[in-house]
């Protein structure tokens, strides 16, 4: 079946993610194999996807480092205060 490139657009974060169901995952991939548009452009999607979830893996150890810093100083105050 031929399927737009507009509606597969619109099927790529579901099918990124993981949540697309399997119909329409077939379709997707059936598509993108099959049109060199849409397979350039779901490259894309995917490495900006495997780009973000490196950088929010960072932040998070980021955040948690700061975290640990703060409670380690909150707990020396504490035990030098009293």
């Amino acid at each position: 079946m031929k399927i737009n490139c507009e509606i597969i657009k619109d099927l790529y974060p579901l099918y990124v993610e993981g949540i697309a169901s399997e119909a329409s995952c077939h379709l997707v991939e059936e598509h993108i194999g099959n049109c060199e548009g849409c397979g350039k452009n779901y490259e894309k999607i995917s490495n900006s996807e495997d780009d973000f979830r490196v950088i929010m893996k960072s932040v998070t150890r980021l955040i948690m480092t700061a975290l640990s810093f703060s409670i380690s100083i909150l707990f020396l105050i504490s035990v030098f205060v009293n």
